[in-house]
């Protein structure tokens, strides 16, 4: 399966069915120990997977068993779509998943995992913010990083009450409003411009425009407060 192009902010995933030539067939992949693997196939990640179908020496047109390989297609999209394999329990049984592979219950696992993610992505990058603002004093704020800001706190909360009442789509949904937000705020124009340009490094630049100026004002100063000083001097011993 392929989709999309290869220049895009959002990447597809690839699936390949490679059938190598009778010269090099059959083609097995090997693990560690020298055994051949399962299903002969492998994944790269955020990438996608290949399966390798070695025909028969009879087959004069290669077909490729869908039903067989399919199965593990799902499988490694899966894995790359982050759902967390099962842990066997004794007293347990896990239903099969219907026509889509998935089932409800990876679903709901794969939903409650991006909740906490974006909500850790969007509290560490309102941290970041809040860091930021205690370090350079002379920050001003525009109103739009506000309303961010204010938006992704209060999607953090919702999202929480959310997880509370058993609604994962709704938390889902708030979460990524949250990280949205919070990212926004955090890496917009203005704030990295006080973020790379904060005030210590203002006085490494404007001190080098400066000093040339100021040394030969402050010598001449020093020059005349000399001058006054003497003719003080001078002016007391005549009284005298």
């Amino acid at each position: 399966m392929y989709e999309g192009t290869f220049v895009s902010s959002n990447p597809s995933l690839e699936f390949i069915v490679y059938v190598p030539p009778s010269s090099q067939s059959p083609l097995c992949i090997k693990d560690k120990k020298g055994q051949k693997v399962a299903h002969n196939a492998f994944m790269s990640p955020r990438w996608g997977g290949i399966v390798i179908h070695n025909p028969s020496n009879d087959e004069e047109a290669v077909s490729v068993p869908t039903g067989l390989i399919m199965p593990v297609f799902i499988s490694q999209l899966k894995l790359l779509l982050g759902f967390v394999k099962p842990i066997k329990l004794s007293d347990s049984t896990f239903l099969r998943p219907h026509s889509s592979g998935i089932t409800d219950w990876e679903l709901d696992g794969l939903m409650l995992r991006r909740c906490v993610e974006n909500v850790a992505t969007a509290s560490a990058a309102l941290t970041s913010l809040t860091r930021l603002l205690e370090k350079v004093k002379n920050m001003v704020i525009a109103d739009h990083i506000q309303t961010l800001t204010a938006t992704a706190v209060e999607s953090i909360e919702k999202c929480a009450a959310e997880l509370r009442a058993g609604h994962l789509l709704r938390a889902l949904l708030l979460s990524r409003t949250a990280v949205e937000s919070a990212e926004t705020a955090f890496y917009d124009p203005s704030m990295l411009e006080l973020l790379y340009f904060p005030e210590d490094q203002k006085f490494a630049i404007y001190v080098p425009l400066f000093v040339p100026v100021g040394i030969p004002v402050l010598f001449s100063t020093l020059a005349v407060l000399r001058r006054l000083r003497k003719r003080e001097e001078l002016e007391g011993s005549k009284s005298q």
